[in-house]
């Protein structure tokens, strides 16, 4: 297959940051959100159209799906904002879930993030400072809940206490996610 090569009109130049497919190609920078479609359905060189959605910049990483909506950390790590589309607008229009949470970001930045589908859906962020926060998100019910949880942790060989998260990930196990925090 030939490569499609596509110049996207925007007023400055912004490197891109992340890819999320849903109906359409999301495609994150610095300093703006594009959806990438074809008209047609089909995708080819002449039916390709890159549409820009807004002027906010995303941080780069893997975005997160949650009930058809596209999750975004935005430039700086201070906020989280969901993508879903509506056909009024013909638009995908961002919501941001942090603005009722604004005290858990104000001093600090989300450096790392999974998702844990199974079983309660919850999405897991790791702060600049080392702190845990979690996110339930459920768009179709319109729930937005964050929670900080403490992590205190003692090793049984040095004795050395641990409370500082550094990364996080979600593992398929079966029929549940799993969580792995690196302290």
């Amino acid at each position: 297959a030939d490569p499609i090569k596509k110049i996207f009109y925007s007023r400055r130049v912004n490197r891109i940051t992340g890819f999320l497919p849903l109906d359409s190609l999301l495609v994150s920078t610095q300093g703006s959100m594009h959806r990438i479609y074809a008209d047609t359905g089909i995708v080819s060189p002449l039916s390709l159209q890159v549409k820009a959605q807004s002027e906010d910049g995303y941080e780069a990483g893997q975005p997160i799906t949650v009930g058809g909506a596209g999750l975004f950390v935005k430039s700086g790590g201070r906020s989280v904002h969901a993508y879903g589309y509506t056909y009024q607008d013909n638009l995908y229009k961002s919501t941001d879930l942090t603005i009722l949470a604004e005290h858990y970001f104000q001093d600090d930045r989300i450096v790392d993030w999974c998702y844990q589908r199974e079983p309660h859906s919850v999405i897991w962020c790791v702060m600049e400072s080392g702190k845990l926060l979690s996110l339930v998100f459920i768009p179709d019910q319109e729930m937005i809940a964050w929670t900080e949880h403490a992590l205190d942790t003692v090793n049984p060989v040095s004795l050395y206490r641990a409370n500082s998260a550094l990364s996080i990930c979600s593992v398929r196990e079966g029929s549940t996610d799993a969580c792995y925090i690196a302290i």
